[in-house]
């Protein structure tokens, strides 16, 4: 008997070939042991798949995470600001409030806050000229 792999000459009843290490098939022990075939492992593949799959779900739901937290952050601080504030102040009518904001160091831009005394003027304005509005 030889080695399938280097062709060394074996007595017959070696497991492996003492020249290159191939383990050996005995004919006799192959009808008595028949030799298991491994059937080829997609297991892995798949559970790369999913792994992978995973991973970039993980990857989207933390990006939507931190944008939300992102966009709450921002919209806290554009609510508490203080032409915010003056705004709703003035939209409710407390102009004693909207006053006392305003004269509190405002620095911010007075565009928003004139354009909404502007439109409230034209509001009373019109009410007046209407008869909604009493005359003092």
């Amino acid at each position: 008997m030889f080695c399938e792999n280097c062709g060394a000459s074996l007595a017959g009843n070696e497991q492996f070939c003492p020249k290159c290490g191939n383990r050996m098939i005995n004919p006799a022990s192959m009808e008595a042991n028949p030799p298991i075939v491994e059937q080829p492992k997609k297991h892995k593949k798949e559970k790369k798949k999913k792994s992978k799959a995973k991973k970039v779900f993980i990857t989207i739901l933390c990006v939507l995470v931190l944008v939300g937290i992102a966009g709450g952050v921002l919209a806290y601080m554009w609510y508490t600001s203080p032409e915010q504030n003056i705004l709703r102040a003035l939209e409710s009518g407390d102009y004693d409030e909207a006053i006392s904001l305003y004269t509190d160091d405002y620095e911010g831009s007075s565009k928003s806050i004139e354009s909404v005394l502007q439109d409230r003027l034209e509001k009373i304005k019109d009410d007046y000229i209407n008869g909604e509005m009493e005359r003092h």
